[in-house]
């Protein structure tokens, strides 16, 4: 078992959620750093999780919402130095545009000089990239933008989350793109995710939880270890809901999603 997009160092209790999810089977997570400030916590999540005998892949990126607390040189210098020296990260991540509560254009210049710059470094490193995009009535339009920066780096890419329709999973296909696919699709608010699910084949799928956010609708609240906070185990729901909308098993869910998961990651 595994979950491609955590914060577990944004849980309130990580300890508890990391050996949650090591009892349960849980043997490789992603986790994502996309705030700077929160380093000294994110590595101690990785030791930790070490400790317990979960692999851990870091993924460090700058998120679209907090691009105006930083700027595009203030970037390249944490990058330069976290990436190279800080952690042994697997992806360049979360990164990308964002207007869902700021739709602000110098903003959004900013996010995009960013995303570019994330491309370049992903690309002269060969590490890959994790994107995160969320609009308000403007999600394709932001899906497409992203789609053409992708194209011009030789990177594989991750839309992480993915809220959209059949026919924009398509484009993300056309470019050799994965789809995130977290507690979301359990909503009664996304059912078009459902073509989805149905329809993109499996091995481009990643299952994710995205803790402390987005609780599965199907995860027994009883089980979480902090009340309204999500955690890696969530992703065995997302898991079992694909597996019953498509007839088919637990296992060939989570297996045919794993084995893309080590590939995108460099995970040997």
């Amino acid at each position: 078992m595994y979950d491609a997009h955590a914060h577990v160092h944004l849980c309130t209790k990580p300890s508890k959620v990391l050996e949650a999810f090591h009892r349960a089977g849980g043997r490789l997570l992603v986790n994502v750093l996309s705030d700077f400030k929160k380093i000294v916590a994110f590595k101690k999540v990785i030791e930790l999780s070490h400790s317990l005998g979960l692999y851990t892949a870091p993924v460090v990126g700058i998120h679209p919402a907090l691009v105006k607390f930083s700027s595009i040189n203030a970037t390249k210098a944490l990058f330069e130095t976290i990436v190279t020296d800080e952690v042994s990260v697997k992806a360049v991540g979360e990164v990308g545009l964002d207007t869902y509560y700021d739709s602000d254009l110098q903003l959004f210049k900013l996010q995009k000089q960013i995303l570019d710059y994330s491309f370049e470094f992903a690309s002269a490193r060969g590490l890959s990239v994790v994107l995160h995009i969320r609009g308000k009535g403007d999600y394709e339009s932001l899906v497409k933008t992203a789609i053409d920066v992708a194209k011009s780096f030789p990177v594989k890419v991750y839309f992480h989350s993915f809220v959209g329709t059949l026919d924009l999973a398509k484009k993300i296909l056309d470019i050799g793109g994965f789809i995130g696919i977290n507690g979301i699709v359990t909503y009664t608010s996304a059912k078009h995710l459902i073509d989805v699910i149905l329809n993109v084949p499996l091995d481009r799928i990643f299952l994710e939880t995205d803790s402390p956010y987005l609780i599965p609708s199907n995860m027994p609240r009883e089980l979480l270890i902090v009340p309204n906070e999500n955690m890696p185990l969530g992703v065995v729901y997302v898991a079992r809901f694909i597996a019953k909308k498509r007839k088919v098993s637990l296992n060939q869910v989570i297996s045919s999603a794993f084995a893309n998961v080590l590939e995108f990651f460099d995970i040997k």
